[in-house]
């Protein structure tokens, strides 16, 4: 089951009524006769008090995204640690179609399970954070893509692939004892990301330099009522104007 709306800060309930709820519903769940065995994915965020509620009603497997979610704090993961949940720790990107930094990936991998305590590896399953149905299949498939911005890439097929490697990394302790097809793919993944670190197509002096000179006044933006008048007095719309769903190619006449 996915619960991505655990991770939003929108509610207009409390957050402890919230999470009562999560209990009593999950409770009642897992107390129906037949039911399946439960995972329970909070995607796009983090959720620790959601996590620990649900493994406290007897969830067995809860979900984390770390890549757009936090790796739990050590007292939050002690907490988990006392009941019977495995974690599936989500730290390859389910919804960007780049390659994961492995390294870092194991090195938050270890965290979670060193955070579980004595045997805490085998608490944790390694997985995508969001589902696969952001990316495409493959990129084998793309025939005409530039050498070097091709190995930065990892579709699902390759994202699968990271998934299942650093899952022997961890259950082996390293990426050294994890075997030949885990180090190849280590070694493959650090000579893209520093192709791509250093590449002249992405280390553009210019743009790093405007990017650094941004303040922390070009991020806020005037209140409404202001940005609204400035954009009247430019734009002309009328109440309802009228437009399109979706894009159009973007040449300048239909820019303009």
């Amino acid at each position: 089951l996915d619960e991505p709306a655990l991770v939003a800060d929108t509610w207009d309930t409390p957050r402890a009524e919230l999470i009562e709820a999560l209990r009593r519903t999950y409770q009642t769940l897992l107390g129906a006769e037949g039911v399946p065995q439960l995972s329970v994915a909070l995607t796009y965020g983090s959720a620790p008090d959601a996590a620990q509620a649900l493994a406290e009603v007897g969830v067995p497997n809860v979900v984390l995204d770390l890549v757009k979610g936090e790796v739990p704090t050590p007292e939050q993961l002690a907490a988990l640690a006392a009941t019977d949940v495995t974690l599936a720790a989500g730290v390859v990107s389910g919804r960007n179609i780049w390659r994961t930094d492995l390294d870092a990936a194991l090195a938050t991998l270890t965290q979670v399970a060193d955070g579980l305590g004595e045997g805490g590896a085998d608490r944790v399953s390694v997985t995508t954070s969001t589902s696969l149905q952001h990316v495409p299949l493959d990129v084998a498939r793309e025939e005409q893509l530039d050498a070097d911005l091709k190995s930065w890439l990892a579709f699902a097929d390759q994202k699968v692939e990271e998934v299942v490697a650093l899952a022997k990394a961890l259950q082996a302790g390293s990426v050294e004892a994890a075997g030949e097809d885990v180090q190849a793919l280590f070694a493959t993944d650090r000579a893209a990301r520093e192709n791509r670190r250093n590449h002249p197509g992405v280390t553009r002096e210019p743009v790093r330099s405007a990017v650094a000179a941004v303040t922390d006044a070009d991020r806020t933006r005037p209140d409404y009522a202001e940005r609204k008048v400035a954009q009247d007095a430019v734009l002309h719309l009328p109440p309802l104007p009228t437009t399109t769903i979706g894009s159009f190619p973007q040449t300048t006449e239909i820019r303009k």
